[in-house]
């Protein structure tokens, strides 16, 4: 008898601790815990950039100037890029990894022009380099970046 008694506590104890463990959170589902790490970190802050523009495969222009990338507050695959091409203008660029594409956007709307492009980012010991090419028509311009 007194096995059979200590069998039923037990059981009993048992059937507790999972009909508790089990009860479903009141507040839904946990949110996991934030790593607080955003993936477009690496690339934030100031890049000095050098352009080449081309025209039908011929070199037209060469320039240098500074950009600076940052999130706007935005979601984690989208970087902002002020002063793309030295002209004070932001564009957006969704990044993937280490890679970033430059959906269509507008550069001049008076005049119905436009830029898409794609680019990399390589991390270097103690730098990073960025490349890139966009097309504005008629000009393809090819970009290469160094991390401030």
């Amino acid at each position: 008898m007194h096995i059979r008694s200590s069998l039923l506590i037990s059981a009993i104890a048992l059937l507790a601790v999972l009909l508790v463990a089990c009860q479903k959170d009141i507040d839904g589902d946990p949110v996991p815990p934030s790593t607080g790490i955003d993936p477009r970190e690496d690339f934030f802050g100031n890049w000095s950039v050098t352009d080449s523009v081309w025209l039908d495969s011929v070199l037209m222009e060469t320039r240098n100037y500074d950009i600076e990338i940052s999130d706007e507050g935005t979601s984690s695959d989208t970087l902002y890029i002020s002063n793309l091409w030295n002209t004070g203008s932001t564009y957006y660029a969704l990044l993937s990894d280490t890679s970033f594409v430059f959906p269509t956007q507008d550069v001049n709307p008076d005049a119905g022009t436009v830029m898409s492009g794609t680019g990399t980012f390589t991390p270097q010991f103690l730098s990073a380099f960025m490349d890139f090419t966009a097309t504005v028509e008629p000009y393809v311009i090819v970009s290469r970046g160094l991390k401030q």
